[in-house]
């Protein structure tokens, strides 16, 4: 009877825990995560089952086997515990670290769904997370906002070859602090910072990797640390420890070599990546062609690699480049040369703004030449986008659409972000500051307002985030009653 004392303690400190860690949680914080948006669902049902009908008689039974078998009750003790921490992290590791990037999506998400999760929407959210990371086709649906989806935007983002949208949408999951969940501090992160490591894009690696925890996350820090200009890069044997330590080294060995290289060199050594500015070379007939391909493919084209391409178009259609044009015409006896020539130069005008609708990255010229063109065309079609939302949201107040469910509405308001960062890079604070005062600032104040009004639980996280955004931009911009009511919506939530 004395040997089953220590084991009660341990249940007691087990559940004192638990409970301890729901009652930290902010009435805010517990709104967003939980299934119903409304309160806590302490243990899940399943949760208990898992616990009472198989973790804890397992675990009892093979520590009564063993400490018979030995005698020795310290013994029973200790394998009561490793078993009891080894059921309950077997199912979330079969799932996130072996089933999934194995491509086995059925039988992760059975093991997540025989996992222990504490809140009921912690396992709805990580089954999507999970599709979202090893799946092919997750598209945001129904059901609360939590991190766990909101992850899953930021991957999608990611999927979608759009670094700088995951950017925005990590930047608003680390504006609540510490994440609650160990799975999305290691392997989410991880899921994220992988891309950027692969591209050689160290100090965006360095970002998101930034409040994560793992040995998964120490090997890809140390990585992307070798390839940094700093006084004290990692030592050989921290990069190896760190290796052999990590999950996926088949995977992180090349990345290892080259870091080996990198921090005995001044500049970073080559990587099995590409660069995070890819430099076309070839004509600039090729070129042309192989922007547009890429555009075409869905893969980021650089503002910087598009305005070298149109300043060299402008060296041949415009100035003595164009009088070149017509005077080797003239000297073939061609017809209608100017007209011939002015129609080229429309048709590569044209396409070049179909990239600018693409780039993605601040402009470094002025506004005169082709380039100058092609960027007021940029900024022409980012205003056009970002314009078709006020019908939504107009001026009067009144909802213009139907609301999607919270996490699309997420998705599209992330998507809606991203184009005022990519008209703060095209056209600058003045661009910004128009379309913010032409209708954009009732979009951005609104949107958060209307949603919460619609899905008052499930959409917590995501009013939250959008009001936060509205204020600081509307402050930024000068705008102080959308940047007070913004604020005030904030807190409200």
């Amino acid at each position: 009877m004395a040997g089953i004392v220590p084991v009660v303690w341990i249940l007691i400190f087990v559940a004192r825990m638990i409970l301890a860690q729901a009652e930290k949680q902010p009435s805010m914080q517990r709104r967003v995560f939980t299934g119903n948006g409304t309160q806590s669902t302490r243990l899940t049902l399943g949760a208990c089952l898992y616990f009472v009908c198989l973790l804890f008689p397992l675990s009892f039974f093979v520590s009564v086997l063993v400490g018979d078998w030995l005698d020795d009750f310290e013994v029973g003790l200790a394998v009561f515990v490793f078993c009891m921490v080894g059921l309950f992290q077997l199912p979330h590791w079969l799932a996130w670290r072996v089933l999934g990037p194995a491509g086995w999506l059925r039988s992760a998400r059975l093991s997540l769904r025989l996992a222990c999760f504490v809140e009921k929407s912690d396992r709805r959210g990580a089954l999507q997370f999970l599709q979202a990371a090893y799946g092919q086709g997750w598209q945001p649906g129904v059901g609360p906002v939590t991190l766990w989806t909101v992850f899953a935007l930021a991957i999608q983002a990611e999927r979608e070859e759009e670094p700088a949208r995951a950017d925005l949408v990590l930047e608003g999951i680390q504006r609540i602090g510490r994440i609650p969940y160990a799975t999305l501090r290691k392997r989410g992160l991880e899921l994220l910072a992988w891309p950027a490591i692969e591209r050689g894009e160290w100090m965006r690696a360095f970002y998101r990797l930034e409040t994560g925890r793992g040995r998964g996350v120490r090997l890809l820090w140390r990585i992307a640390e070798a390839h940094q200009p700093i006084a004290r890069p990692p030592s050989v044997l921290s990069l190896w420890l760190a290796w052999l330590l990590a999950p996926e080294r088949r995977r992180s060995l090349p990345y290892v070599r080259a870091a080996l290289i990198a921090r005995k060199e001044e500049a970073p050594a080559a990587i099995p990546a590409a660069p995070e500015t890819p430099a076309e070379t070839g004509t600039v007939w090729l070129r042309h062609l192989r922007l547009l391909e890429r555009g075409a493919a869905g893969r980021p084209v650089r503002t910087a690699e598009l305005e070298a391409l149109a300043e060299d178009w402008g060296e041949i259609l415009d100035g003595a480049g164009h009088a070149r044009l017509l005077s080797r015409g003239l000297e073939l006896g061609a017809q209608g040369v100017a007209q011939a020539a002015e129609a080229f130069r429309e048709s590569v005008i044209e396409e070049l703004k179909v990239l600018a609708n693409l780039a993605e990255g601040p402009w470094s010229a002025g506004e005169g030449g082709l380039s100058g063109v092609v960027r007021a065309g940029q900024v022409e079609g980012i205003l056009r986008n970002l314009e078709r939302e006020t019908e939504g949201f107009p001026a009067t107040g009144a909802l213009g659409r139907e609301l999607d469910p919270p996490l699309v509405e997420l998705d599209r308001w992330y998507r809606f972000r991203s184009g005022f960062e990519r008209l703060r890079a095209a056209g600058g604070h003045e661009a910004l500051q128009t379309a913010w005062f032409n209708g954009l600032r009732y979009v951005a104040c609104n949107w958060g307002v209307d949603l919460g009004k619609r899905y008052p639980g499930e959409a917590a996280l995501a009013c939250r985030e959008m009001h936060l955004w509205s204020a600081s931009l509307a402050s930024e911009l000068g705008d102080e009653q959308i940047s007070a009511l913004s604020s005030s919506n904030a807190l409200r939530v």
